[in-house]
């Protein structure tokens, strides 16, 4: 009698379909990372307000201030809100123009690297590049990686620009070294921009 071999088992996402997005997202890397950094963004903020703002933390803290200055501009300029840009204004009140806009220049440099490895773990977190395959083809055509869109986009006068660069830039799997010396460029203006109105400012 001839045996017959048993089918191989279904895979486990075959067998019990694949998750919940919500379960997906709950087991994902870059979902806690996300919830960690909006965290320190808050407990940073409140507690420079605390100690009485940006000035009152250099009298306490001397040169040490300009470090935490920095981290807290680059945490808080990963989400589309003015803090990060008080904190730069801050950055050129306190420190004069050329070091304020080097100041400036690190903070958001941490945070357009902070958004790139975001970014990219989501999209190994949740294959994009699977979902990315479904798109039309002229929609998967646009230029991200081009040094055009990763600079000009963050001089774009909207809130969000900045952060919408560095989003598609980590999801879409932009080259990092193409992807920071574009940053590098991208974030000097602004860097100045900022430096240069506080010290206007105090001038006036």
């Amino acid at each position: 009698m001839t045996r017959v071999a048993a089918p191989p088992p279904a895979p486990a996402a075959a067998a019990h379909g694949e998750r919940p997005l919500w379960r997906r997202a709950l087991a994902a890397r870059g979902t806690w990372t996300l919830i960690a950094l909006l965290a320190a963004s808050v407990a940073l903020m409140g507690g420079l307000e605390a100690l009485g703002g940006a000035a009152a933390l250099r009298e306490r803290w001397g040169a040490g201030a300009g470090v935490v200055l920095v981290g807290a501009q680059a945490i808080t300029g990963i989400w589309p809100v003015p803090a990060s840009e008080m904190l730069a204004l801050a950055n050129g009140a306190l420190y004069g123009f050329w070091l304020g806009a080097l100041l400036n220049w690190v903070g958001w440099m941490i945070a357009s690297v902070l958004h790139y490895a975001m970014f990219r773990q989501l999209a190994r977190d949740f294959d994009l590049e699977h979902a990315l395959a479904t798109l039309p083809a002229w929609l998967t055509r646009f230029p991200v990686a081009h040094p055009a869109f990763q600079i000009l986009g963050r001089l774009v006068p909207l809130p969000a620009a900045p952060q919408v660069v560095g989003c598609a830039s980590g999801a879409l799997g932009v080259p990092p070294w193409r992807y920071l010396w574009c940053a590098a460029v991208g974030v000097a203006p602004g860097a100045l921009l900022f430096s240069g109105l506080a010290n206007g400012l105090l001038a006036g």
